[in-house]
């Protein structure tokens, strides 16, 4: 008995006998690659390392990607960069056109606003009693703080049965607010007035130069209308600007003016910008 139960021992150990093998020999077997069966996840990682098994590749190289860092950097991040550096050396003009631009699309969005009236309502006077020498001030809409400045020399005849006005024009400095520089304009007008004081008075072709633009930095051709008020005794008048300028181009709907009497022609007024008597920004 003791014979027989020792010998089938031996023979399953040298593998002369059917049945199943030893764990030992198995995984011997699956290491040296000679058996078949799933692959150990050890050498399946390895293989993807190398490139040869087929399916997706690890995280950490796909985030070297150019399309994965843009989605980090952002692409609008990308897009701001350039367009910075492509606008902050641009010649002034194509900076003024580019601003326009902008700003015509958000005013279009904008209901108009209400007409501008006189704070002094209109004394009538004779013609002739209001001529004399006038500051007019033209508030842009692109820059209504920083006005151009106009000496008027402002005449008042007797026109269509009314007392008119008209005047002519030569720019001020925009550094001091005080010196003229440029040529005297031809006349605009005369134009006659209401019965309240109103006029309309078209100024086609009117040049401000460089050293008057305080808008900006160029010398300036534009087409205007003034619609105004005379305020009070005449000493002072306001109202809305429309027209465009014709190069470079731009819609100046929404600007105001005033003219102000010259009480002293060695030192003009302080600018006023509207109806509502609004104080210009200090020279900057």
């Amino acid at each position: 008995m003791k014979a027989s139960a020792h010998s089938p021992s031996a023979t399953t150990l040298d593998g002369a006998a059917g049945g199943p093998k030893p764990r030992r020999a198995l995984r011997a077997a699956s290491l040296d690659g000679a058996a078949g069966g799933p692959k150990p996840r050890r050498a399946a990682r390895a293989t993807s390392l190398d490139g040869a098994a087929s399916g997706p590749k690890p995280r950490r190289a796909s985030r070297a990607t150019v399309p994965g860092l843009l989605s980090r950097v952002g692409l609008a991040g990308v897009l701001g960069a350039v367009a910075a550096t492509s606008f902050g050396c641009a010649a002034p003009e194509a900076s003024f056109n580019a601003f326009t631009e902008r700003y015509d699309k958000i005013e279009a969005a904008k209901p108009p606003a209400p007409p501008t009236e006189c704070l002094d309502t209109y004394v009538p006077f004779a013609a002739g009693e209001a001529d004399g020498q006038y500051l007019l001030v033209v508030s842009v809409v692109l820059k209504p703080k920083q006005p151009l400045l106009f000496f008027a020399e402002v005449t008042t005849p007797a026109t269509d049965g009314d007392v008119g006005i008209g005047f002519t024009l030569t720019p001020v400095s925009k550094t001091d607010r005080q010196t003229l520089v440029g040529d005297k304009s031809k006349p605009f007008g005369p134009v006659a007035l209401n019965e309240s004081g109103e006029f309309e008075l078209p100024m086609p072709g009117i040049t401000v130069p460089k050293e008057a633009n305080s808008v900006i930095d160029v010398p300036v051709d534009a087409d205007i209308l003034l619609m105004g008020n005379i305020c009070g005794d005449a000493a002072f008048s306001c109202g809305d600007v429309t027209g465009e300028t014709v190069s470079p181009k731009a819609d100046l709907k929404g600007s105001t003016f005033t003219l102000m009497r010259i009480d002293d022609e060695a030192k003009f007024p302080e600018p006023l910008l509207d109806c509502k008597e609004t104080p210009a920004d200090p020279i900057p």
